[in-house]
């Protein structure tokens, strides 16, 4: 009776521990950095900052 209780029990405990959400990726971080006014453009670095999940 003890060991059908607990295996009930253990069961159910994981079916609800499987029910869960996933994790929600964290939010981008957008920086802007203003330009000096007497500086002459030459060229630019483009990096590939993608999602790395």
């Amino acid at each position: 009776m003890k060991l059908r209780y607990f295996i009930r029990l253990l069961v159910a405990l994981v079916l609800v521990s499987s029910c869960r959400k996933d994790p929600q990726p964290l939010p981008d971080e957008k920086v802007s950095v203003p330009a000096e006014p007497g500086a002459v453009l030459k060229g630019f670095y483009l990096v590939n900052e993608g999602n790395m999940n």
